[in-house]
């Protein structure tokens, strides 16, 4: 699978964003952007892998950039699976 990361100008430029946060809110975006809901579906696991980095370290910068302000989590549950959802606000 192969996939481009765009980012806008006003986050890359964010001096409270360190550059793993700009590259991991630029994923989540392109798996918005490319839904039809605009919700990002991936899993910690898989982004790991394609950042070369633990899912544990996701988690954490995941939840650094919601506490920015620039996502939102919403977990649902659909016949018993948990899914987490990722909106870009």
């Amino acid at each position: 699978m192969s996939w481009a990361l765009i980012l806008s100008e006003k986050n890359w430029e964010d001096e409270n964003l360190n550059l793993t946060e700009k590259i991991l809110l630029a994923r989540l975006q392109s798996c918005a952007y490319s839904s039809r809901d605009n919700r990002a579906r991936i899993s910690n696991e898989q982004l790991a892998k394609e950042m070369d980095l633990t899912p544990h370290t996701i988690s954490r910068y995941i939840a650094s950039i919601e506490k920015k302000g620039l996502i939102k989590r919403e977990i649902v549950n659909h016949n018993g699976k948990t899914t987490r959802l990722v909106y870009i606000v």
